[in-house]
């Protein structure tokens, strides 16, 4: 994630589909992010096992999904939609026993 002047927190949202139901995954904080060079990029890890079940209900089988990072609402800088972050790369890692 690269970022001027990023809004504070930002949620993910997982779908089975760009049409389907959002499934808020988690969210992660980008304090320290604001104001660093164009060339730095920050990594963020969010845990989505606890939407599993719900994609798995929607017969989602470990193929393609559509993940949105949007602003976390109800935060005071939330409405302000030029305060946009650049996501370089999405990946989704799943751990097996």
């Amino acid at each position: 994630v690269r970022a001027m002047a990023p809004h504070s927190a930002y949620v993910v949202e997982v779908r089975t589909a760009p049409d389907a139901e959002a499934h808020r995954a988690g969210r992660f904080s980008t304090f320290g992010l604001a104001g660093t060079p164009e060339t730095e990029e920050r990594s963020y890890v969010v845990d989505v096992s606890s939407v599993l079940p719900d994609l798995l209900a929607e017969g989602w089988s470990g193929g393609q999904l559509s993940v949105r990072v949007v602003p976390d609402e109800g935060r005071a800088d939330s409405g302000d939609e030029d305060r946009s972050i650049h996501v370089r790369q999405v990946t989704v890692y799943l751990q097996t026993p």
